[in-house]
Order: C-alpha cells, then sequence, then structure tokens
C-alpha cells in the first residue's frame, strides 16, 4: 500500500509538471501567431513605394492611368514618406485616399 501511494503521488506530481509544460508552450504558441498576425496585417498591405502598376490598379478607385501616374510620380521625385503623400499625384485627392488609406502603407 505505501508503494502505491508514493506511485499515486509521483504520478500526480507529473501530470502537474507536463500540465504546467503544456500551459506554458500553449502560451509561447499564442505569443508567436499574435506576432505572426501583427505582421500579416502590414505586409498584407500595399507599399507606394515598391508596388507596381497591376498592384496599384487592385486599389479601389486606382485604374491603369492612376497607378501609372504613381509609378511615375515616384520614379520621377522618389519614394513616398507618408500615405498622405499620394495626394501629390494629379488625380489622387482626399476622397480617392480616404477608400484605399487603410490599404497602402510606404514601408
Amino acid at each position: 500500500m505505501k508503494h502505491f501511494k508514493t506511485l499515486l503521488v509521483a504520478s500526480l506530481l507529473g501530470a502537474c509538471a507536463c500540465a504546467a509544460s503544456f500551459h506554458s508552450s500553449a502560451t509561447a504558441i499564442e505569443a508567436q501567431q499574435a506576432s505572426l498576425s501583427a505582421s500579416q496585417q502590414t505586409s498584407d498591405k500595399i507599399n507606394l513605394n515598391t508596388a507596381d502598376v497591376n498592384t496599384l490598379m487592385s486599389l479601389p478607385g486606382v485604374g491603369k492611368s492612376k497607378a501609372e501616374a504613381i509609378v511615375a510620380y515616384r520614379t520621377q521625385f522618389g519614394q513616398f514618406k507618408t500615405i498622405n503623400d499620394i495626394t501629390l499625384v494629379k488625380g489622387i485627392g482626399d476622397k480617392l485616399l480616404a477608400k484605399f488609406s487603410d490599404q497602402i502603407s510606404v514601408n
């Protein structure tokens, strides 16, 4: 009976240690997934400084001519410093920017 109690206590302690290890691993995995999700949100945005014409055309209200104008502006004047700089491109104003500002980045 004494061995049974010792074995029972040892099993319970082992189960507790295993559960603590599992919880720690689960927490680490959740943190890694949250970090990945945050980086995907940034990478899902269209970078105004690297996007080609076809990619820019996927933005609402941006057709071929506006997309070409964005690329031409970028080629002539250099990279956009902020997303608001896109309003410097002829044909793109605040109203159009409001339609896709959450879909673009400059970094």
